[in-house]
């Protein structure tokens, strides 16, 4: 975390043709730069933790809590619960870890005797964004049905959300390595995808960031590792089947202003579910003897993943476009 400007920042984008990811978090950006919105490569952005969106963060969740009038209505609306402390009698905080990362660590527990988990956070800022703003991030986002659903969250002695507990879910993909850089690095037969699955993973977390963008929220880092897969049990005909999807990890999240900039925005996120939408495709295996259905899929998945990597910026799809496009593909594949 430095102090960079959005006037220190925007000759740094503009001469860096094929930057791909930008973590500019917590810096003193009290506007985005306009080169992030002409920048022809751009797919993954955290801007968490600047002056730029606070603003829109404390608006947000400023509208949330006028719009949930009585406690019933913010139940409806899947708002968390606002526990007092981790030490309320309605959470149980276990010992297991289930996961660590940048600044928080995961653990397993019950709410209200449902098994759940529980994220602590041991850092105030780190590098996607902080603390804070992934905590307010939760509770936006518990009515979306296809994202982890934040299910209570807490501030004393430090803050936490619980989570709910998809059992038997992994990630659909590795996170980048060394050699893969800014791409996921992938497993083509222990995380093998049917087509037909792959088509759903597309469409869910499609929908999942269409009701993001919808509410001028972003998501920052949208890759197949960020998504949760959950299969059938036990696998029918001997093929594994996906049999529930979520969007997960918060962590560079940021909400932005659809006026000012939420054409630049979503166009990054757009651009980084095309190269989702490539990485699903290595995962499906080809074979010659593919069915009909099969390779419709395919070919629409590859025809609307270029459209969203290079696609020139007031030509590429919007998220709600997408989502009735990966229907479409699903319907036609069903009349095959």
């Amino acid at each position: 975390h430095t102090a960079l400007t959005p006037e220190a920042l925007e000759p740094l984008i503009d001469a860096a043709s094929s930057l791909e990811m930008l973590r500019v978090a917590c810096n003193k950006l009290e506007t985005l730069p306009a080169a992030i919105g002409r920048h022809p490569k751009l797919a993954w952005l955290a801007i968490g933790g600047n002056p730029y969106a606070q603003r829109q963060l404390e608006a947000r969740c400023a509208r949330a809590q006028d719009s949930a009038a009585s406690e019933a209505a913010s139940e409806a609306e899947g708002a968390p619960l606002l526990l007092a402390s981790s030490e309320s009698p309605e959470l149980a905080i276990g010992e297991e870890v289930l996961g660590r990362g940048s600044g928080a660590t995961v653990v397993i527990g019950s709410l209200r005797g449902l098994p759940v988990a529980v994220k602590l956070w041991t850092a105030a800022h780190f590098s996607d964004g902080d603390a804070r703003g992934e905590w307010e991030m939760g509770r936006l986002t518990g009515a979306c049905t296809h994202v982890v659903r934040t299910l209570a969250v807490f501030q004393a002695p430090q803050l936490g959300m619980v989570l709910e507990l998809l059992d038997g879910a992994s990630a659909a993909g590795g996170p980048p390595s060394f050699d893969s850089v800014t791409r996921d690095a992938l497993d083509t037969t222990a995380q093998a995808l049917a087509l037909a699955d792959a088509l759903r993973v597309a469409r869910e977390v499609g929908s999942a960031l269409a009701w993001l963008h919808s509410r001028g929220l972003m998501h920052g880092d949208i890759y197949l590792h960020n998504t949760l897969l959950c299969f059938e049990h036990p696998p029918p005909a001997g093929e594994r089947r996906v049999s529930a999807v979520r969007l997960s990890d918060f962590g560079a999240a940021a909400c932005y202003s659809k006026t000012d900039d939420g054409h630049a925005l979503e166009r990054v996120e757009v651009r980084s579910f095309g190269y989702l939408l490539d990485d699903l495709a290595i995962l499906c295996r080809s074979t010659e003897s593919a069915s009909a259905p099969d390779v419709h899929i395919r070919n629409a998945l590859a025809a609307l993943a270029e459209r969203c990597c290079t696609a020139e910026s007031e030509q590429a799809p919007g998220f709600a476009q997408i989502v009735d496009e990966l229907e479409a593909i699903g319907a036609v594949s069903l009349a095959l």
